[in-house]
Parts: C-alpha cells; structure tokens; sequence
C-alpha cells in the first residue's frame, strides 16, 4: 500500500499483510505524525461481484430502465406475433368464403330444383293433357304415379278445369311427420295442398316454398295444355342443405389442410429462429454477470449471425479492456 505523510511530505509503500485488520490511523516512522490509512480495495473478484450487486440494485430500483427479458417471455412473444397474424388472416379468408358460398350455392342449388320441378310438371301435363281431356282418369293416375316414384318428389297432384284433385299421390311418406303421414293412410291426399300455391290468372306458371308436413317443399304448378287443368309437382327441399354440405366439404378440406400447413411452417421457421435467438440469450446474459471467457458460438444466417458477431465482438472488446485494466494495476503496483 502507498501512505503519503502530510507532515514530512514523504511517500514509502506499506505490506498490508502486516497492519492490523481495524487499524484507520498509522504513525509516520520518519516524523511520527499520525497518516491516516486510505480505504483497503477489495479483491479484483469481490469487487467484480459488488459492481454487479449494485448494478442489479440499481435497475431494481429505477423499473423505467431497460433489463434484460425473461427467455420465456421473450419466446412467447415472438410466436405470438408469427402466429397471430396467420390465424387472422386465415380466419378471415375462411369467413369470407363460406359468407360467399352460402349466399350464392343455396341459390343455385334452389334455382336447378325450381328447373327441374319445373321440367317435371310440363312433361307431366303434356302426358295427361288428353286423358285429362277425356276424363281417362286411370290413365291420369298411372302417369302421376311413375312422376311420384321420381328420386326427390314429395308429391304430384293433377287438377281438371273446375279445380276439383283428381288424383294425388306421394313419393314417400317416410320423409314426413309420422302424425302426417298417418293421416294421409287414413284420409287420403289433402286437398288443400293444391291450394296453397294458387294457379293466377292469365299465368301458366306458379312456384313457391311451402311447409307441409313438417318438410320444407318447393311446389310449382303447371297448366295442362288447353286449359284442361293443372299439374302440381312438389319436391323436398331438404335436399338443398344436403347438397350444400356434401358440396362443402372438399373446400373446409382444403381449408384445414392449409391452415394445418400453415402451422407446420410457421413452427418449422419459428423453431429455426428461437433455437440461435435462446442460446445468444443465454450467451449474453452470461457475460452481463462477468463471463467473458465464454466465446459466442451461434450458427445462423442473415441477421442473427450478424447479431451474434456482434455480441462476440462486445465480449471481446470488454474482455481485453478488463485485460489491459490488470495490466496497468499490476505495473501500478
């Protein structure tokens, strides 16, 4: 230790194994005034370890100060903001398409059942048009029949001039209501079926959606050539929802299939990004507790590995400060 005495004016090094732990004060051998003794440095190590302590203590103490992030945190954070943004966007593509597709396949679906309904009930008038006309009744009911049999129809029901059912048959009575379909074995066709949909005048057509049942039907009339009377052919509309399902699934197929892509990416390239990111974490937080002989060894391309040579060349600049510092200390000395 070197003690300078302020009453001699002279300077001469003291072991410091040999002065007293609590001693504060020495006695100059020279003019024997009394030298106060400067505060003894701690150990290079302890003193590291106390610039650290205070250090934390302090970035504790101001919570406005940056400090390094939890690696927890840190990994949640950025798979939060790479999966974030893909599920949105997915989940909004997906409610774009299938707004779209149920407002416009319902549609045509219900259109090519109105069409073909349609096509029923003209080739139906045109086959009983002359029995009708004749009154050949038989005749009227075995062609209403073949009609009724049809994959899809729920009734068929032929009227004459005056209004009055001449015959009414249904496809399958298993696709209604049981209290419904017992009636029906009991009574007959209702007539007032045929009356739901009205045929208006000076019209040859007339379409409409009814519940009979407990089934939705699509109903179109169709007058008998010469006015002889009026065919009706109802088909179940079930089916619309049925087909529009069944057409469904290929697109939510695809849907989940990309979306099932998407995830396994987004993790592949996540993954590939975390693993050097955690072991630069861990790196770094190594040195900022006093580790600086642990080298930066992060394989990686583009802007990671651009980060880890900057962090190597930190702990290399720091490492031959620190290097130097003992130098000048031990010259000092």
């Amino acid at each position: 230790m070197l003690i300078s005495c302020d009453g001699c004016g002279k300077k001469y090094t003291v072991d410091d194994s040999r002065i007293p732990r609590n001693a504060v004060r020495l006695r100059c051998p020279y003019c024997e005034a009394s030298v106060p003794l400067p505060p003894s440095p701690l150990p290079e190590k302890k003193q590291a370890e106390s610039d650290l302590v205070r250090s934390h203590a302090k970035n504790e103490a101001a919570p406005g100060q940056p400090v390094l992030n939890k690696r927890i945190f840190f990994s949640r954070s950025l798979v939060f903001h790479l999966y974030l943004p893909f599920i949105l966007v997915v989940i909004v593509v997906t409610s774009c398409i299938a707004y779209s597709y149920f407002r416009s396949v319902p549609l045509l679906i219900e259109d090519q059942i109105n069409q073909r309904a349609f096509v029923l009930s003209r080739t139906l008038s045109s086959a009983i048009s002359q029995p009708l006309v004749l009154r050949n009744y038989l005749a009227v009911n075995q062609s209403a029949a073949l009609y009724a049999e049809l994959p899809g129809v729920a009734y068929v029901s032929v009227q004459d001039r005056n209004g009055s059912l001449v015959t009414g048959l249904f496809g399958s009575l298993d696709r209604f209501d049981q209290d419904f379909a017992r009636t029906v074995l009991a009574n007959g066709f209702p007539p007032e079926i045929i009356h739901i949909n009205p045929m208006p005048e000076n019209e040859t057509v007339s379409a409409r959606n009814i519940h009979i049942g407990g089934r939705k039907i699509h109903d179109i009339g169709v007058t008998v050539r010469g006015n002889s009377g009026a065919v009706h052919v109802g088909l179940f509309m079930d089916d619309i929802d049925g087909a529009v399902m069944r057409s469904l699934r290929p697109l939510m197929a695809a849907i989940v299939f990309v979306f099932i892509a998407g995830v396994a990416a987004l993790w592949w390239i996540s993954n590939g990004v975390l693993r050097p990111l955690r072991k630069l974490t861990r790196t770094t937080e190594a040195i900022a507790l006093g580790d600086f002989d642990r080298p930066v060894q992060v394989h990686g391309q583009g802007e990671i590995m651009d980060l880890a040579l900057a962090v190597e060349s930190m702990r290399t600049a720091i490492q031959s400060a620190i290097t130097r510092l003992k130098n000048r200390q031990g010259v000092s000395r």
